[in-house]
């Protein structure tokens, strides 16, 4: 089943979800990405993973590990990696 890989709809957040305890998130502002690795120690956060994983399309949508995989290369290349 995992990884999964998820963006929000209309908005520059992917997500590549690699357990029930475990995410990278990617978001874009601007000239500027943030790459997050979160793991879920507290209840909140593994509901916000379940949320995300049976969203069934209101919120999120899949991508591929290649859309995933070409969207951080493309950031790496023309972006300026900080934190939000």
């Amino acid at each position: 089943m995992f990884p999964v890989y998820l963006k929000y709809k209309g908005h520059l957040t992917y997500f590549k979800i690699e357990s029930y305890h475990q995410f990278l998130e990617l978001k874009i502002l601007g000239q500027y990405f943030c790459l997050t690795l979160n793991t879920a120690k507290i209840l909140p956060d593994r509901v916000f993973i379940a949320d995300l994983l049976e969203d069934q399309g209101k919120h999120v949508e899949r991508i591929t590990q290649s859309e995933f995989e070409e969207i951080l290369k493309t950031c790496y290349q023309t972006r300026t990696e900080t934190s939000f």
